[in-house]
């Protein structure tokens, strides 16, 4: 069981970065910045 568990944790966190890393990719870097300064 406790591998079974490990094996699904790890292939759910894979995909996860996977989903993380295309939204950024997709998302433009210079709209963060913008927000930022206007919280400030």
């Amino acid at each position: 069981m406790g591998r079974t568990f490990h094996i699904m944790f790890a292939s759910i966190s894979l995909v996860t970065i996977q989903r993380l890393s295309a939204i950024v990719r997709t998302t433009p870097l210079t709209s963060l910045p913008k927000r930022t300064s206007e919280a400030e």
